[in-house]
């Protein structure tokens, strides 16, 4: 069974679906190939792949959406990090220097789309780039600045060391998700794998 993911899910999600998969199918051989969002969708597009859990598309085409779950966003900066006493707004943001996902990526358009809309492009100060949060993370204890990162469930145990809020509203709602191409026949075990990958992206 071959399985496409985004490394925020494969750190965040994977581990938990391949050991619970694995109790139950262990004669099952799993292949996982890590990419970008826009690669993962392809993949379960064109069938290349029989499973895609990544960020879904808005429009799912000929894609089946298994499951979904509301990703969250959060500001990280180092503890001692002095944000406005008052509810942050993004112009405020722009004072600081940002680390933030490649272009390509989900979160980095929407962030994109909502500065121009509002005025504040042009003051975007970005002081790094990186390809998954737990780098960003890194980054931040680095002091290369305050990172926009999606928040998942392993990756929230380690920023305790770190001061987390809420963005400023604005930044439009993403999915996590199990997907498949539509039509796509599944046996008795790939219909357990979705079962199992749907109820660990749920809690």
């Amino acid at each position: 069974m071959t399985l496409a993911t985004t490394g925020f899910a494969a750190h965040n999600y994977v581990p938990q679906v391949l050991a619970s998969f694995h109790a139950v199918f262990p004669k099952v051989s799993v292949s996982v190939r890590v990419r970008s969002e826009a690669d993962v969708i392809s993949l379960a597009e064109s069938g290349q792949v029989d499973f895609a859990i990544g960020a879904s598309p808005a429009e799912p085409g000929t894609l089946v959406v298994t499951a979904r779950t509301r990703l969250m966003f959060r500001l990280v900066a180092p503890r001692d990090h002095d944000w406005p006493r008052t509810p942050i707004t993004w112009a405020q943001i722009m004072q600081r220097p940002l680390i933030l996902h490649e272009r390509a990526s989900v979160l980095r358009r929407a962030l994109e789309e909502l500065l121009t809309r509002r005025g504040l492009i042009s003051r975007l100060n970005i002081a790094a780039e990186a390809t998954t949060p737990e780098l960003a993370t890194e980054m931040v204890r680095g002091g290369f600045g305050v990172a926009l990162i999606p928040l998942g469930p392993r990756l929230a145990e380690s920023l305790r060391d770190l001061s987390v809020v809420e963005p400023p509203p604005g930044l439009p709602n993403v999915d996590i998700a199990v997907m498949q191409k539509r039509g796509l026949y599944l046996p008795t075990y790939m219909e357990r794998f979705r079962e199992i990958a749907a109820a660990v992206i749920r809690s």
